[in-house]
């Protein structure tokens, strides 16, 4: 627990282009001695705090600066309150839908990832990676399993129609985890760059289309639109303009992109009740702000009676002096 840091770089915060590249190529110089885990919202690097070297470290303390000067991007925790952060997000707390479901899945495809890799640090992180696996299960065993239906998927099938056909864009985790959901409605597109490129076994019921050409829908009239990809307002404006000269005119939109929405006015084609961003949809949900509040507390407190706990457990390895650890 005293060895274990993060950095944690959000992706929708409202800054210029410029700035944004900067603090990422930062972020890529880190190298190897960081373990990278990212959700659509947000990068998260793990690290050894007793293995990584002078350049790294000095690279470390500039984030460090940008953090200290009230840089909202970036969050560097560390020890028990590195872990507390990571199972928050794990669990679902951190999220705009709290409880959901897509982030602890995203994080044990990402630990059976790791495992497979031959990295410096994997010892000591691949015990905290399961640890916090295990704590997160009994959290969403104990408190969080009863919140009600919190799954992207689940909400976007409620949100959606069977009538219209059903146009997506993206293929990552976020898609492939609402793909399940969405079996229902029988006409379904995939939208992607690449046609060659192999797609997931989650998106077999899909058809393929070119985000820039929209020929192979043999259909013209109603479809719906789920965004689970972090397009810009002007690909989405090309996108769209190539849906119009198809003859084909949005119904419903789904946005799950989080901090950025499309512009709905009065002279939209898409009228705004047929809009549904991420900040409306949370909305939705059956249970009280207040009643989910008091329901975060008190996993809270159930998260750190677990880090007092696994703070006081002492891990001996025989081949280090450094690696005796509380």
């Amino acid at each position: 627990m005293e060895r274990f840091g993060i950095i944690h770089y959000c992706k929708t915060s409202n800054i210029s282009l410029e700035l944004r590249n900067l603090e990422l190529n930062k972020l890529s110089a880190l190298g190897s001695s960081f373990v990278l885990f990212e959700t659509c919202l947000r990068k998260i690097y793990f690290y050894d705090t007793t293995r990584f070297d002078s350049t790294v470290g000095d690279l470390l303390c500039e984030l460090q600066a940008s953090q200290s000067n009230k840089n909202d991007n970036f969050d560097i925790f560390e020890n028990q309150k590195a872990y507390q952060f990571i199972l928050e997000v794990i669990s679902g707390l951190k999220s705009n839908i709290k409880g959901e479901t897509e982030i602890f899945g995203q994080f044990k495809l990402f630990y059976e990832q790791f495992k497979l890799k031959n990295l410096e640090s994997s010892s000591f992180l691949d015990q905290v990676f399961s640890q916090l696996i295990q704590d997160c299960k009994f959290l969403r065993e104990k408190h969080i399993k009863n919140w009600g239906s919190q799954s992207y998927g689940s909400l976007t099938r409620k949100l959606l129609d069977k009538q219209n056909p059903l146009l997506v864009i993206g293929k990552g985790q976020l898609a492939r985890e609402m793909a399940p959901w969405l079996t229902q409605i029988p006409s379904k597109y995939l939208v992607v760059r690449d046609l060659q490129k192999k797609i997931d076994p989650e998106f077999q019921d899909f058809s393929q289309v070119l985000i820039n050409d929209m020929s192979a829908i043999s259909y013209s009239g109603r479809i719906n639109l789920v965004i689970a990809a972090p397009l810009t307002h002007k690909e989405l404006e090309s996108f769209m303009k190539s849906l119009k000269d198809r003859g084909l005119a949005i119904h419903k939109v789904v946005d799950w992109r989080g901090g950025v929405e499309l512009p709905i006015n009065d002279e939209s084609e898409i009228k705004k009740e047929n809009y549904f961003h991420l900040s409306d949809i949370k909305n939705t949900l059956a249970e009280s702000e207040e009643t989910l509040n008091e329901k975060i507390k008190i996993v809270q407190i159930e998260i750190s009676k677990m880090i007092e706990k696994f703070g006081k457990k002492v891990q001996l390895y025989p081949w280090g002096w450094d690696d005796i650890c509380a």
